[in-house]
């Protein structure tokens, strides 16, 4: 979790691999998964998060979380 500024912004969630990670042949895919909490364990309000889609209950596209290649924006878009 990485502290952040801007308009309706404090935090965000970045996941990185190195080049030694290997690569993805196109139209392959890969499932990542992992888990994100307070460390008291309370609940996140979630009704500011730009990021949050209160109608998905499963796997959805989701322009509002974005994916980057070498810093450049490749999926998505940026708050």
């Amino acid at each position: 979790v990485v502290s952040a500024s801007g308009t309706n912004t404090d935090t965000y969630v970045e996941l990185s691999f190195s080049s030694s990670a290997g690569s993805l042949a196109p139209g392959a895919t890969l499932e990542v998964q992992t888990r994100v909490n307070k460390s008291d364990w309370s609940n996140y309000n979630q009704s500011n998060d730009y990021s949050f889609n209160a109608s998905a209950t499963n796997f959805v596209d989701w322009n509002k979380v974005t994916g980057y290649i070498s810093g450049s924006l490749q999926w998505g878009i940026a708050p």
